[in-house]
């Protein structure tokens, strides 16, 4: 046979996709890849080719997979579209190291998917839902309800996610801050939180673990159960991240763009505007109609101007005395929580 091969009269036999997918196991543990990671992608690369019913043939079709996708959106259990990308992306990385044709396709998006159904609640929504679930003698996992409130406050107050806020313990605690290690936070860098001082005073006083119990995978049902019991209803998906978009719609309202970027803890501020803050419709009608009085407003100045200039003890514009006006800041006010003030520069006139 090999002298059949070096002669050029025979070709060596293609391997199926099953014999490629072995050898790139065997070359993700060369290339120093932690065996969970290994374990993770194979396993999503066997899934899709099982699907597709490909695993003894020597490729896969665009269609093919395309099929997949289609097929797992049909199920009980839509996939996200973030989960179908992850699994596209570990097929091409697969078909790469086999020296297949990478797959191009776009990837069918769920409308109804959770992800697009999530909004911001009110302040008068929140308080009441953390103000019932403070004095609820129910526990839920293992979460009793003043602990459960202590959470809902504390992602409204500073917008930490799910999962940072089960690792809590009283060791990230120091002086009216969280402080998050590199391996605790999403994006895999250091975070310091501020507090305000009435929350952090209460965390102090806990032990143990923050936020103890099994909650965490059922998340969304004891928001739900904590919110029916306030008497809160929305038209959107409710849950723990749902208060997070309420923190960077509360934020948004408040502060510049970039501020609010960097307490969301975003990479982009496109991400933060786009999908973290939620405008209702009365504040757009408001803000439409606060811009047509002060354009009202301007235009009545200019008028009134415009006929003491020409009325009849206007002095010739050559004895007129030229004066610049100029703005100086007197004072500055602090941004109050809980208040509806702005940081505002109140400004007078001086004539130089």
């Amino acid at each position: 046979m090999l002298a059949r091969l070096i002669a050029g009269t025979e070709t060596p036999k293609a391997k199926t996709l099953a014999g490629h997918l072995a050898n790139w196991a065997a070359a993700l543990a060369l290339a120093g890849i932690t065996q969970a990671r290994q374990r993770e992608v194979v396993a999503k690369v066997k899934r899709i080719l099982d699907a597709a019913g490909v695993l003894q043939s020597k490729t896969i079709s665009a269609e093919q997979a395309r099929s997949v996708f289609t097929k797992w959106d049909a199920e009980k259990r839509r996939w996200s579209a973030q989960t179908k990308a992850h699994y596209l992306k570990a097929l091409n990385q697969f078909l790469r190291h086999a020296s297949l044709p990478a797959i191009r396709i776009t990837l069918p998006v769920i409308r109804a998917n959770k992800t697009y159904q999530r909004g911001a609640l009110t302040i008068e929504q929140a308080s009441a839902l953390v103000t019932t679930t403070s004095s609820s003698p129910a526990t839920f996992r293992g979460l009793s309800g003043h602990r459960r409130a202590l959470l809902y406050r504390l992602i409204l107050t500073t917008g930490i996610r799910r999962k940072e806020a089960m690792a809590l313990t009283p060791a990230h605690l120091k002086q009216s801050r969280l402080t998050l290690l590199a391996g605790e936070t999403k994006n895999r860098r250091q975070a310091e939180i501020d507090l305000g001082p009435a929350l952090s005073t209460e965390l102090a006083t806990l032990t143990g673990p923050l936020f103890p119990g099994t909650w965490g995978d059922r998340s969304a049902v004891m928001v739900r159960r904590d919110a029916a019991a306030a008497g809160v209803t929305t038209s959107h998906r409710l849950d723990l991240h749902s208060l997070r978009h309420t923190f960077i719609t509360w934020c948004a309202a408040k502060f510049r763009i970039e501020i609010t970027q960097k307490l969301a803890r975003h990479s982009t501020s496109v991400l933060t505007l786009d999908f973290y803050t939620h405008a209702k419709n009365d504040d757009i009608n408001a803000a439409a109609g606060a811009l047509e009085d002060e354009l009202n407003r301007c235009a009545f100045r200019c008028a009134t101007q415009s006929e003491k200039g020409h009325g009849e003890n206007t002095p010739p514009l050559k004895t007129r005395r030229k004066t610049t006006k100029k703005m100086r800041p007197i004072g500055v006010e602090p941004i109050t929580y809980g208040s509806e003030d702005r940081c505002s520069i109140q400004k007078s006139q001086v004539k130089i």
